[in-house]
């Protein structure tokens, strides 16, 4: 069942409101906004209304991917490429969603570009070209012009995406309205008494919550044994808990991504628990000593849950 964009926030309330202009319209679309922040459920929810709302959501996460599989991915191929000919999303008569665009590599993103403006994308190997059957959307973690100045967006795919509109999704910190109702949301069903709740939200007022959606839901996971003041000080654990939901939901989420930042909270717990001992932070874990000075300590990453 397909959650519901739970939010009183004025960019919330817009994106609601176009819902379904959004989902009838032929124009690639370009979700922005950071990790968590809901631009997959948004995907989600624009496709459900779209004229392809009978097929499934066809989604791609191209930070996940080498170069080749990318290339595959997106356009296709044919032997002697693979063993077998395999169509590229673009093919698909579907509701296409490519995450994190700025993966790809430069010489793919200028391919992609002409495919676009062409309107039609060739498998590698393939000497002739199919149309483009589907609606695209994509998604950036930040503004496109931030990431062309960093080099992570080839001049010409830059041009291409600049045509088509931008749905920029705040993060939760800038929502801080919406915060109750969302731990309402996640928390329906549970049979918690309303104390609860109250001091879930207070607790996570404290505490100023600063991280998002997706990472609030493992948070809410997390606590069912603990208080919700003493849970804010465990983010191992709610990280262990984002990651099952991701799971069990069949969300996309990098597992070497998630395992070293759960590597270095683990570390961290450690070496606070022996007084910043480094030596024995790393006894106690069983790695070498060198392991645990290398985690930085006070950065964004270290600090998320506190």
């Amino acid at each position: 069942m397909l959650q519901p964009l739970i939010g009183s926030h004025p960019a919330i309330v817009r994106i609601r409101s176009r819902l379904s202009e959004l989902a009838h319209s032929e124009k690639p679309l370009v979700l922005v906004g950071e990790t968590g922040t809901g631009k997959s459920l948004v995907a989600a929810h624009i496709h459900a209304l779209s004229p392809y709302r009978g097929k499934p959501l066809k989604a791609v996460n191209l930070s996940t991917l080498s170069d080749r599989d990318q290339r595959i991915e997106i356009f296709g191929a044919e032997p002697p490429e693979l063993s077998t000919t395999r169509r590229g999303i673009l093919e698909h008569p579907a509701t296409v969603l490519i995450k994190h665009i700025d993966h790809a590599a430069l010489y793919i993103q200028e391919s992609l570009a002409d495919a676009l403006a062409t309107g039609r994308v060739a498998r590698l190997r393939s000497r002739t070209s199919m149309a483009i059957c589907g609606r695209v959307m994509f998604t950036l973690r930040s503004d496109a012009e931030a990431l062309l100045r960093r080099g992570r967006l080839a001049d010409r795919f830059y041009d291409q995406l600049s045509v088509y509109e931008a749905i920029r999704l705040p993060p939760l910190e800038r929502r801080t309205g919406d915060l109750e109702a969302l731990v309402r949301e996640f928390q329906k069903g549970k049979r918690l008494e309303m104390c609860w709740q109250r001091e879930t939200l207070e607790a996570l007022s404290r505490h100023k919550w600063t991280r998002n959606v997706n990472e609030l839901r493992g948070y809410l996971e997390s606590i069912s044994r603990v208080s919700p003041e003493a849970g804010l000080h465990r983010p191992e654990v709610i990280l262990m808990h984002e990651m099952l939901l991701c799971i069990e939901e069949g969300r996309e989420r990098p597992l070497g991504d998630m395992l070293k930042l759960l590597k270095c909270h683990i570390v961290l717990r450690a070496r606070n628990r022996t007084g910043c001992n480094h030596v024995a932070a790393a006894r106690l874990l069983g790695i070498a000593d060198r392991t645990v000075r290398r985690q930085r300590r006070g950065g964004k990453d270290n600090t998320r849950y506190c």
